[in-house]
């Protein structure tokens, strides 16, 4: 990929100083802001893997931090964007309704803040013949 650099000419200063704000805010470079913002418009970012692409760093946010959401949220449901819990609820109807209403046509994640289940395996009986 062969890097060029880039000029905010002709944006305003208040955009510029708020793109700066939330790429510290996320740990971000500014660079790697604008280049999510433009993949996003261009639909360049988005893989082949279909529409949990559009979430995948909102997932791996989610497992990341889940000890600290389970402190405050444990058998909730979370609407999780970009790298923010911006709403929960107990009733996921509920929740998708307001996420809905919130950000129309837009994948969000929404996962039921738990623990891990365990999985048990349970041999099958085995009949004599």
């Amino acid at each position: 990929m062969i890097k060029k650099t880039m000029y905010l000419r002709g944006i305003a200063q208040e955009v510029v100083r708020e793109a700066k704000a939330m790429a510290a805010r996320e740990g971000i470079t500014l660079t790697a802001l604008v280049q999510r913002a433009l993949e996003r418009e261009t639909q360049l970012g988005r893989s082949a893997s279909g529409p949990l692409s559009e979430i995948a760093e909102d997932m791996a946010w989610y497992e990341a931090n889940l000890a600290s959401l389970l402190e405050q949220f444990e058998g909730e449901f979370l609407a999780i964007v970009e790298g923010e819990v911006e709403d929960h609820d107990a009733d996921v109807e509920a929740l998708a309704a307001r996420v809905a209403a919130r950000y129309g046509a837009r994948s969000v994640y929404m996962p039921r803040c738990q623990r891990a289940l365990r999985v048990a395996e349970v041999r099958s009986p085995r009949i004599a013949g």
